[in-house]
C-alpha cells in the first residue's frame, strides 16, 4: 500500500522535475517539447493516481467503498488509453518530450520510493 505522504512526495518531486525538464526544453526554444513534458507527466500522473485509487479502494475492503472501483477502472483503462492514443497519434506533440515527461514521473518514483525504504528501514534498526 502507498501512502499518502508517499504520493504527496511522488506527486511533487515528480511535477517538479517535470518542470525543470519542460524548462530546459524551452531554454533550447523548443516549446512544443516542453508542452509535451508537461501532457507526458499529466497523463501518467493521472494514471499512477487512478491505479492507486482502485488499490487503495480494494485494500480498504469496505463495501461502500468497492462501488468505486468500476469507476475508476473506467477511468484507468478505457479513457487514459484512449486519450493516450488520440494524443500520440496527433502528432502535434514531439515524442521526446512525451517520453521525457514520463520519465520525470518514473525516476520520481523510483528516488522517493528508495528514499522512504531507506528512511523505513533506519526506522526499523532504531525500534529493534
Amino acid at each position: 500500500m502507498v501512502s499518502n505522504k508517499l504520493f504527496r512526495w511522488i506527486v511533487f518531486s515528480g511535477f517538479g522535475l517535470s518542470t525543470a525538464v519542460a524548462l530546459a526544453f524551452l531554454f533550447f526554444k523548443d516549446w512544443k517539447a516542453s508542452l509535451a513534458v508537461g501532457v507526458g507527466a499529466s497523463w501518467i500522473f493521472l494514471s499512477f493516481f487512478f491505479l492507486f485509487q482502485i488499490f487503495h479502494l480494494v485494500a480498504s475492503g469496505q463495501k461502500t467503498d468497492r462501488g468505486k472501483v468500476p469507476f475508476y477502472l473506467l477511468l484507468k483503462f478505457p479513457v487514459m488509453y484512449l486519450a493516450g492514443f488520440f494524443i500520440l497519434k496527433s502528432k502535434f506533440f514531439p515524442m521526446a518530450g512525451i517520453l521525457a515527461g514520463i520519465s520525470a514521473f518514473f525516476v520520481s518514483f523510483a528516488a522517493c520510493r528508495g528514499f522512504f525504504g531507506l528512511r523505513q528501514n533506519a526506522l526499523n534498526k532504531r525500534v529493534a
